[in-house]
């Protein structure tokens, strides 16, 4: 809802060319085709089961979207419009403006900006004012419009702008943020063009359209193309909300189903506490337990018709049943320890260590080999052998345990050696000079490691280092950039660091912070690696996919020196 005093709709180009077909007011039913998809994204977040203030996930909220001085200040998003089919588009943003309650909780209220766009070409900045009060801190920013001819099509680019103030804190600085944000772009016809599968005609102009954090998919009836939802979570193009989601659980990615059974087996003191905690959380609680059979048992799922599936696809070999890890034979019935890697999801990371048993080696769609297992200690494996629903691995995160099955009588059985030195590629691809690690890694795979020695790309991801570093590795060797290797950009130098120098003033991980991960590591085991840091001065670490020519020709340089540290470290010709 804009705020007091704001127009509903403002022309954010002059008025010359060609006039739109429609005004705001009639391209609102328009915009109605994507309110519940657009709300979906919007409240995403907002409130997590078991929506109750006290539990660890509701503590930091509102992740998707936030636009100002709490994560990045800005979000574009480009549309593009078939010229042919329309003179204007019209362009709705929307976010949640927060409001703080005494008790120090935040509720939440809906911003809109509603600009008629003309398709002539030009660029105009539209100030967002909002007013504070009632809790909430008054809002500036701006919203920047540009219109680019490209190929008989035209390039609409919205660009929202929040600077605030970044130096008062989270918790602060999400007052003064746009939450939620995302835009909508409406037009006469079917005028917008589809950015995952382009026409031939318009491919060129397509990779040439601007996004950040945000990415526009076509919404409404498949094949309308009338309307355009700029998205902070990842979309397909034509997304809908099940017709049978009997209302919003703000956590689109689960079952409602699920969410359901959950909240009616909170008890009495839980439901209370929820209630208490937000009105919003009050309604779910209430409408759960009011939930008639029927509405109930149509959240089971549903027949549909649709045509015969082959049950025996061309991709649908069941696998090799067997293979062969460290020099074990791996099949059904072998006790394995799970060594997650940095490809695991969080609730894998949660099982390292654990002993399961193999239930089948079988090949996913692509013909990589995974290994299905049940978890020992877990009270319902036989119900999940019982129905197949596995957990899968890969061959390379787990390790044999006890004797051999399916083993020819003739094989001798040969564990993998302990890892003493973990090669360790860190960085992020997406800021340019920084995926040098990945980029030296991906080098030093090419061949085989020495015994003794793991090599692995982590990108960002700095827990499932801490993990794999707990398993007892004796020197780390760190592939980053380093803010000064001695000789300018793309000069390499290798630096010997205490663990508890990380993050001091000269020495900067980036994204993975690895003083934030040896503290996760030191939680987890009391002996800390020797750690070296391969480094490489960067050329830029603005945002973009690939290495400046001085940092891509210092990666062979850097891979040579790893793996002369190697030979120094396990012994070897040097």
């Amino acid at each position: 809802m804009p705020a007091e005093g704001a127009p509903a709709s403002q022309t954010a180009m002059g008025s010359g060319g060609a006039a739109p077909e429609q005004t705001m007011s009639e391209a609102e039913p328009i915009f109605a085709r994507a309110q519940a998809i657009a709300d979906a994204v919007l409240w995403e977040g907002y409130l997590l089961y078991p929506y109750r203030r006290s539990a660890a996930k509701n503590r930091i909220r509102f992740q998707w979207g936030v636009v100002g001085p709490a994560e990045e200040t800005s979000m574009t998003a480009t549309a593009l419009v078939d010229r042919s089919v329309c003179s204007a588009v019209h362009v709705r943003m929307r976010f949640l403006r927060l409001r703080r309650r005494d008790d120090g909780w935040d509720e939440a209220d809906v911003v809109e900006r509603d600009v008629e766009v003309p398709l002539d070409v030009g660029e105009r900045t539209i100030p967002i004012k909002v007013d504070g009060g009632n809790g909430a801190e008054p809002l500036s920013g701006a919203m920047q419009l540009t219109v680019v001819d490209d190929d008989g099509a035209a390039r609409v680019t919205v660009r929202i702008d929040n600077p605030g103030d970044a130096t008062v804190g989270r918790d602060a600085a999400m007052l003064r943020s746009f939450v939620g944000c995302h835009v909508l772009f409406a037009a006469a016809g079917d005028a917008f063009v589809s950015l995952l599968e382009p026409p031939e005609w318009a491919t060129g102009a397509a990779a040439r359209c601007e996004q950040h954090r945000c990415w526009p998919v076509l919404v409404g009836p498949e094949p309308a193309r009338d309307l355009v939802l700029a998205s902070p979570v990842i979309l397909y193009d034509y997304p809908v909300i099940s017709p049978k989601s009997p209302g919003d659980f703000f956590d689109g990615t689960e079952i409602d189903e699920m969410l359901t059974l959950r909240v009616q087996t909170m008890t009495d003191e839980e439901k209370d506490e929820a209630r208490r905690t937000d009105p919003k959380a009050a309604a779910i609680i209430d409408r759960c337990e009011a939930m008639p059979d029927d509405v109930m048992a149509s959240l089971h799922g549903m027949g549909a018709t649709g045509p015969p599936v082959d049950p025996n696809p061309e991709w649908s070999d069941p696998g090799p049943g067997e293979v062969l890890v460290g020099g074990t034979v791996v099949a059904r019935g072998t006790k394995v320890e799970l060594r997650p890697r940095r490809r695991a999801d969080a609730h894998d990371l949660f099982l390292a260590g654990r002993t399961a048993t193999v239930a089948e080696v079988v090949y996913d769609v692509d013909g990589d080999v995974h290994i299905a297992v049940t978890i020992d200690d877990d009270p319902g494996a036989e119900l999940w052998e019982w129905q197949r629903r596995y957990l899968y691995f890969a061959p390379d995160e787990v390790e044999p345990v006890g004797e051999r099955v399916a083993a020819t009588a003739a094989s001798t059985e040969v564990l993998a050696p302990a890892t003493r030195v973990l090669v360790a590629g860190v960085g992020n691809i997406f800021r340019s000079d920084d995926g040098f690690g990945s980029a030296v890694i991906s080098e030093l795979l090419q061949q085989q490691a020495p015994d003794g020695a793991r090599i692995v790309d982590y990108g960002i991801g700095g827990v499932h280092l801490a993990f794999d570093l707990a398993d007892g590795v004796e020197t780390l060797i760190l592939v980053d950039t380093v803010p000064d290797a001695g000789g300018g950009p793309g000069s390499v130098a290798v630096i010997e660091v205490e663990p508890g120098s990380f993050g001091r003033d000269g020495f900067d991980a980036h994204d993975l912070d690895p003083g934030a991960m040896f503290r996760s590591l030191g939680s987890i085991t009391d002996r800390l690696p020797r750690t070296l840091v391969v480094g490489c001065q960067p050329a830029t670490l603005d945002d973009g996919i690939g290495l400046s020519e001085p940092v891509a020709a210092a990666v062979p340089i850097a891979a040579v020196k790893v793996l002369q540290l190697l030979r120094q470290q396990l012994g070897g010709p040097g």
